[in-house]
């Protein structure tokens, strides 16, 4: 009997199976538990750095959704045996200028040579900014730049733009860096 175990507490794909328009897509992750800091700015300008969540990836296996593709017909939440919407609860990828632009949040990889970038929509007025390059990753907005340590995703630097803007987690970075090399693993960049 063992030897017909399907491993579903690893990997399920049934939403990349049952999808009519192939937009629920599968990638390979490395399992990591990263602990975060957040950055303080006070009235006076002064930042300082506080330990904040814990960011786990237990399962080797996760999934995507390209926005440009689906059409929210809600086929995969039929099929989701932990009754999910994988349409609505995975990250969704915009391939197109259009699908972007009207999106009112998601992601959005942008190639740039031999390292990568890639946008986070919140709402449409705030975009977060990962950016690869050999001295680390940026994690920025108009308002916040900061550098991180590519395998720790600690803070190395931060400048603050804005004196309005008082916090800035990394829950953000570490989501859009694991998409980023998901991504790029699966060679769709």
């Amino acid at each position: 009997e063992a030897e017909r175990c399907l491993l579903c507490d690893e990997i399920c794909n049934i939403c990349v199976t049952v999808c009519p328009n192939f937009a629920n897509q599968g990638f390979e992750t490395q399992p990591v538990t990263l602990q975060l800091q957040k950055a303080l700015q006070d009235e006076d300008g002064n930042i300082s750095l506080q330990e904040d969540q814990t960011f786990s990836i237990t399962q080797k296996y996760q999934i995507y959704n390209i926005a440009d593709f689906c059409n929210e017909c809600g086929n995969c939440r039929t099929f989701c045996p932990t009754s999910g919407a994988p349409y609505q609860d995975k990250p969704k990828i915009h391939l197109s200028d259009e699908s972007w632009d009207s999106a009112t949040e998601g992601f959005r990889i942008i190639p740039n040579g031999h390292h990568s970038a890639i946008l986070q929509k919140v709402n449409p007025n705030t975009i977060f900014q990962l950016e690869e390059s050999s001295k680390g990753l940026t994690f920025s907005t108009p308002d916040f730049s900061v550098t991180l340590n590519a395998q720790t995703l600690r803070i190395e630097n931060i400048r603050f733009s804005s004196p309005h803007i008082r916090e800035v987690s990394m829950q953000a970075a570490a989501v859009m860096v694991t998409l980023l090399k998901g991504l790029k693993q699966k060679e769709t960049l």
